[in-house]
């Protein structure tokens, strides 16, 4: 079973379970997959020469009732543009073997002092992560 939770404008849950659903639909093609890209590509380049900063447009969803849950890609757009801001480094990959663990220890106090939320420490192969 699959179970997913929608809110609702009204303030109220909507569970569904999805797994009941229809799957008769095809999965989207690569041609599909390769405009949705093109198109999110254009669409960042015209919303950053208007000037819209995804602050903002985050905050509007926000707003208008859409909640968007952190994911492990999401946080790494994050981490990347960090990287990008304080070490002029616009990939991961580019990172020294220091810079991982100053934006993780600034990633870490910054949602500590503002949330109240201690994030999971650093992965470490002593403590017996697979990291």
């Amino acid at each position: 079973m699959s179970i997913s939770e929608v809110s609702l404008p009204n303030g109220k849950t909507l569970f569904v379970d999805t797994s009941k659903l229809p799957t008769t639909e095809k999965q989207r093609t690569p041609n599909q997959n390769n405009a949705l890209h093109q198109w999110l590509d254009e669409c960042a380049e015209v919303m950053t020469e208007a000037g819209i900063e995804q602050t903002h447009f985050l905050e509007m969803l926000h707003e208008r009732g859409v909640e968007m849950p952190f994911t492990k890609e999401s946080l790494k757009v994050i981490f990347r543009y960090l990287m990008d801001k304080v070490y002029d480094k616009d990939s991961t990959s580019k990172a020294s073997t220091t810079e991982y663990n100053a934006i993780q220890e600034g990633l870490a106090k910054l949602v500590a002092q503002k949330y109240g939320v201690a994030l999971p420490s650093w992965p470490d192969r002593f403590r017996g992560d697979e990291a």
